[in-house]
């Protein structure tokens, strides 16, 4: 894994210009409370900080749609017993949506733009399948307003955790700290995402009731989602193919292409793919895949051997 972050270090350039070449309301605001100009080590302050407060977001996002979701918790079971898949099986599924894989992944971001003073405390500890390392460091570059932006009301939850400590120790959850006055305070809180959401629904329940109900929109776009006509897909596919200038913007930022490079094979793209939606084989081919359900691409045993 070293290896791997030494690796995001060299192409750091590329990576940021694949997630910051939208506009980002929250990192812009972070970069522009002051008027003075930031220094160098200010800058990855402020990117570390927006890749954390993501990352967060995202996986007690994540968290609350598995949670929350009655018809995804029977759809795994289905999964489980269909016996096409293991339980072992689904759970290496699972893994790509769970809420420790967005925050790790978030967090792995956040530690290559991080100054390097924070950078250096962080340590990596093996642990197979994988390995843990202390979030810490990173979560003392956070500043009341991005606690806010996680917690909503952050001296609510502080009081909740100072009143939780005032209970006897059997009669208060495991591992909650007694404030969040410092960075291992914070790491504990906000690296639990199951004990942050429960923090959060006894402290401040109006900002864990929104947070559940804009998970739980999500899910019903997943769960009532239905392939259309041909004829629809048809369209959609033609006005991508439309979009190849677009497209070689994504190539140039992302992949590294000089401007020339991407533009040629961007239209190669264009132009293949309007070639293979006119032909007949095309629609017909898709009416057969619609027809099956629930993989009717047939893709997910691919993606299954595909995961570590």
């Amino acid at each position: 894994m070293k290896m791997a972050l030494h690796d995001m270090k060299r192409n750091l350039m590329t990576l940021l210009a694949r997630e910051l070449c939208v506009h980002q309301s929250n990192l812009q605001k972070m970069l522009t409370q002051t008027t003075t100009q930031l220094t160098e080590r200010q800058v990855r302050a402020c990117l570390a900080r927006w890749f954390i407060t993501v990352g967060i977001k995202t996986a007690f996002s994540s968290h609350l749609r598995v949670l929350t979701s009655h018809v995804l918790q029977l759809l795994l079971s289905a999964l489980v017993h269909s016996q096409q898949f293991t339980s072992s099986t689904v759970a290496r599924l699972l893994t790509l949506f769970s809420h420790r894989y967005r925050l790790q992944t978030s967090l792995y971001k956040a530690l290559t733009v991080a100054p390097a003073d924070v950078t250096s405390q962080a340590h990596l500890t093996s642990m197979d399948p994988g390995f843990v390392w202390d979030a810490a460091p990173l979560l003392g570059l956070l500043t009341e307003d991005d606690l806010r932006i996680l917690l909503g009301n952050p001296d609510a939850v502080r009081a909740w955790l100072r009143h939780q400590h005032q209970l006897p120790e059997t009669e208060r959850p495991a591992g909650l700290p007694a404030d969040l006055r410092s960075p291992r305070d914070l790491c504990d809180l906000l690296m639990n995402i199951p004990l942050l959401s429960h923090a959060l629904r006894k402290s401040v329940p109006a900002v864990w009731e929104h947070q559940q109900s804009l998970s739980m929109k999500v899910m019903g776009r997943y769960l009532n989602h239905e392939l259309g006509s041909y004829e629809t897909y048809h369209e959609e596919g033609l006005s991508y193919a439309l979009k190849w200038k677009d497209l070689a913007f994504d190539f140039q930022t992302k992949l590294g292409m000089d401007r020339q490079t991407a533009l040629r094979a961007a239209c190669r793209i264009g132009v293949e793919l309007r070639r293979l939606l006119d032909d007949p084989e095309t629609g017909r081919e898709y009416e057969r895949r619609k027809r099956r359900f629930p993989d009717p691409w047939g893709v997910l045993p691919f993606w299954v051997r595909s995961l570590p």
